[in-house]
């Protein structure tokens, strides 16, 4: 859907707008090595051109563009949401009848479905209302993440389970409900979870001061054991990468500004990836040391007397890149959703997926403004995006109820 859906993707890292973090004891901070992912990026105000990666790219539309000859997988999507995929072309979505969806009461199911021979089946059912919120998918695991109470706005209770794809065992990791004493102080944030082999990183609330200032611990969760090990503090929104990990931290000489710094953290040393902060909104890792993010400078006034302008920036070898630049007299919000791959950079501008091919350096409007879209993600293996169908548009129904499925072994090389 277009409408009720919109937040699914973009909730987690709204907490870097939202929360205060204090880094005093955030681990060891040593200086940026000379690989290329390690390298600080400089002073984005001074660094970064002002001139956007789009306007040298172009922007064209699917039907016309270098990707025009690959092999779309088009499946019905209506009362669906794709929101991950394996590199096997296994598809899990949320699913929900119609009826539901009229009541506004929708039940959510995690349905997982090979794009390859068409075989589905349910992982897992809630009531509303309770929502599914994020899956993550591996060659053993499915791990999901569900708000208790709704949306995850004003209540952030949440349950992370897991689903071992060998033994079809279900399993909760870890609860936090507001309306338990035992773990109601921790469900003021609920985690952004990464998953790699048996391995989940989950960065935890551990206190709020009596000002609303809050501490988190990064933990690495071992889906066997049920143990966790501490990994580093003071990091949100952890990603695994290579054989290290990609986070966020607090920009301590702009904490009034609310200024974050994306950081590498291997063995505990927390390397920044940025010489100075920039206000960030969302952001997205490739899994190899890249990072798709949406952010703005702002002036000293704050956030809060500011419009906001969310320009989109590619972090690659060492640098950040401003791909695409909001126009300030645009009426909407510029940038949202980033997700990347090895291959391919995505996010969405008023309500339309676009593409950036990175090895051809060529934009791609994917759906048309009436097409729309609901949620799109990209992966090494592939490339997923929902839309309306010329029926809905016709009919002037507001829901996605396409999905199209890209293998990234078919985009041209040249």
């Amino acid at each position: 859907m277009v409408k009720s859906r919109l937040h699914i993707k973009s909730l987690f890292l709204c907490l870097l707008v939202t929360v205060v973090l204090y880094v005093s004891g955030c681990g060891e901070k040593a200086n940026p090595l000379p690989s290329p992912v390690q390298t600080a990026v400089g002073n984005l105000n001074e660094s970064v051109t002002k001139t956007s990666l789009m306007d040298s790219a172009g922007l064209q539309n699917l039907s016309e563009s270098v990707w025009k000859d690959v092999p779309v997988l088009t499946l019905d999507s209506s009362q669906k949401l794709p929101i991950t995929i394996s590199d096997d072309g296994d598809l899990l979505w949320i699913e929900w009848t119609k009826e539901d969806e009229e009541k506004g009461t929708p039940n959510d199911t995690l349905v997982l479905y090979n794009i390859k021979t068409g075989s589905q089946v349910a992982i897992a059912s809630i009531k509303y209302p309770a929502q599914i919120v994020k899956a993550l998918i591996n060659e053993d695991w499915i791990v999901w993440m569900q708000y208790l109470y709704g949306d995850g706005y004003g209540d952030g209770s949440y349950a992370i389970y897991s689903y071992n794809r060998k033994t079809n065992d279900t399993k909760l990791c870890f609860k936090a409900d507001s309306q338990s004493k035992d773990s109601a102080s921790l469900s003021f944030k609920a985690p952004t979870p990464s998953l790699k082999g048996n391995k989940l990183l989950l960065d935890i609330l551990s206190s709020v001061s009596g000002k609303g200032e809050i501490s988190t611990v990064c933990y690495e969760y071992d889906l066997v054991s049920g143990r966790k090990r501490e990994i580093a503090k003071q990091i949100i929104c952890p990603e695994f990468e290579d054989d290290y990990i990609i986070g966020i931290a607090q920009d301590e000489d702009n904490i009034k500004k609310g200024y974050s710094i994306i950081c590498k953290i291997d063995n505990s040393v927390i390397t920044p990836l940025m010489e100075k902060g920039i206000y960030i909104y969302e952001y997205s890792t490739d899994g190899h040391g890249s990072a798709l993010y949406t952010a703005q400078t702002i002036g000293n006034l704050g956030i809060a007397k500011e419009k906001q302008i969310r320009d989109l920036y590619l972090l690659e070898n060492g640098k950040s890149i401003l791909l695409k630049a909001q126009n300030p007299d645009d009426v909407n919000s510029g940038c949202s959703w980033p997700s990347i791959s090895t291959r391919v950079a995505m996010w969405r501008n008023d309500n339309c997926p676009y593409a950036y091919d990175r090895l051809l350096q060529k934009a791609i409007k994917l759906s048309d403004d009436k097409q729309r879209t609901s949620n799109f993600f990209t992966t090494d293996s592939y490339i997923v995006w929902t839309y309306r169908s010329e029926q809905n548009i016709e009919a002037d129904i507001n829901n996605t109820d396409l999905i199209n499925v890209i293998s990234t072994k078919d985009l041209p090389l040249r």
